[in-house]
This record gives C-alpha cells, structure tokens and sequence, in this order.
C-alpha cells in the first residue's frame, strides 16, 4: 500500500477557503508569533479603528484579487507582488480585531465584585480589629486606625483593605509575632481590594457618558 504524501501545512487564507472559516482566536494564535519575532523599531501602536481595519482590507483585497482572474493576472503581470501574503491581510485584521480586544479590560460584572467583596469582608475586618488594639496599645497611629474605620459602602471597604495591608506592611517589623496574619494573605487583601478599587465607582464620581457606538460597516459607508 502506497504511503500518502504528507501535506504542508495551510495558510489561514488557504483553510478559509477549503474548510471553512478559522475562529479569530485561531489567526491571533497563528499570527502572534510572527509579530513577536518583529524587531522592536519595527512595531507601531495601532491607532485605528480595527473593525474600520477589517472592512477596509476586506473591501481592499476584494477589488484587486476578488477573483480567481484577477489574482492569476496579478502573478503573471506584477510577479513581484507577494500575492499570497496580500491574500491573507484580512486575516491578519482578523486576528488585529481579536488581539485589541484581549489587551483591552474588561468590565467586572456584578458577580465578581460580589466574589471580591465577600473575600475581603472577613480579612478587612480581622486586620481592623487587630489594627485597634495596636493603636490602644501604641504600637500603631489611633487616628489613622480610625480613619480607616470610619466610613461605609463597598468602595471604603476596598479602601478600608488596601489601606490597612499598606499599614501592616509599613509596620512589619515592629508587629513581628504579635499577630496571626501571614505576609501572603496580607498581599492577598491589597490585590484583591485594589482590584475592588479598579473596578467599583465611589459616591460623587462624574457619570459615564455613554456612546452608541457604530458598526465597523455604519463608520465605513
């Protein structure tokens, strides 16, 4: 029985074409470590608009190399011209669009900032209590203890945790032994409240103007 050829590997273009189209996450994966091998004086922030991006080199490549004719007279009149390589640059704004849309944050939904405040509840207020009789007994500032204690609502108890792991970090070597907090679930508090911080809205703050935002096809018309 006759070994079959092994067959080299298809472009992103070319697996488009004949099975169907690559997921975006797929052409980020297959397109990121070619721009991690770019030189550093090589790369550029992109600036644009990548669902602009998208249609536009779609539109692009679709009016120079739509059909099957005209990629055919692109090679045999311009052989210089990468054919292939401009074939595939809607893939490449494919994989732009994904990769903008994993660097960008994403905003925390109800559920996790519940998760967060339920896990900083019970350390915030072990690390207070034992911050108080600190400060009764000298060891740490009253007044910026109670500050610290003063207060209510969501983000003064991200504050309140930030706050009070800042103070038992400053305070490291003196309260040595003097209580049970491990260095790591103290770092764990002021991640976690920092990250409360990042993510919650104080009393008082301007209000987020909104923008319907336009579809990629709505900017390009």
């Amino acid at each position: 029985m006759a070994k079959s050829k092994a067959q080299p590997a298809k472009s992103p273009a070319q697996g488009r074409a004949e099975e169907g189209a690559w997921s975006y996450q797929a052409l980020y994966r297959h397109c990121q470590p070619i721009g991690a091998g770019l030189p550093p004086d090589a790369v550029q922030a992109c600036r644009a608009d990548p669902r602009l991006v998208l249609v536009n080199v779609k539109r692009g490549v679709a009016a120079v190399l739509g059909t099957k004719e005209q990629v055919k007279a692109v090679r045999e009149h311009l052989p210089r011209i990468a054919v292939d390589e401009l074939l595939e640059l809607p893939d490449l704004a494919r994989a732009l669009l994904f990769a903008v849309r994993e660097a960008l944050p994403r905003a925390a939904g109800p559920k996790e900032i519940e998760k967060a405040l339920k896990e900083i509840g019970g350390p915030r207020e072990d690390l207070l209590t034992q911050a108080e009789l600190f400060a009764r007994r000298g060891l740490l500032d009253r007044e910026r203890v109670a500050q610290i204690r003063a207060g209510s609502g969501k983000y003064d108890m991200a504050r309140d945790g930030m706050e009070l792991a800042a103070l038992f970090t400053q305070h490291a070597d003196e309260l040595n032994g003097l209580h049970p907090f491990t260095r790591e679930k103290i770092e764990q508090l002021r991640r976690t409240s920092e990250w409360l911080l990042e993510n919650l809205t104080p009393a008082g703050a301007r209000v987020e103007v909104k923008k319907k935002d336009k579809t990629a096809a709505d900017d390009a018309a």
